[in-house]
C-alpha cells in the first residue's frame, strides 16, 4: 500500500476590522481571545476581557484569536488585523 504525503491542515486567517483601540506590549507576537461577527461591511472582531489563559468565561465568550506582532505598540479600531476563527 502507498502512503501519500499530505500536508498537516494549518488555519487560514480571515482579516476584519478591530471594533476597539488596543495596545500590546512585549516583544513576542500574541493572540488574543477575541469574538468575530460578520456584518454587511464585513468581519468585525472584538476582543474579549480575559484575566489569563485559566479564565474560562473568556473562553466561553470567544469565537476566534486575534493575532498580533510582536512589539509595543498600538493598534487603533478600525485596523485590519488576522483574526482565526474556531468556527471554521
Amino acid at each position: 500500500m502507498l502512503f501519500r504525503s499530505v500536508e498537516p491542515a494549518a488555519p487560514q486567517a480571515v482579516r476584519a476590522v478591530l471594533a476597539a483601540d488596543h495596545v500590546a506590549h512585549g516583544d513576542r507576537p500574541t493572540y488574543q481571545l477575541s469574538r468575530l461577527t460578520m456584518t454587511e461591511n464585513g468581519p468585525v472582531v472584538r476582543l474579549v476581557l480575559s484575566q489569563g489563559s485559566a479564565d474560562l468565561r473568556a473562553t466561553v465568550e470567544a469565537n476566534s484569536m486575534t493575532y498580533f506582532e510582536g512589539g509595543d505598540r498600538s493598534y487603533a479600531a478600525g485596523k485590519t488585523v488576522d483574526v482565526f476563527d474556531w468556527g471554521q
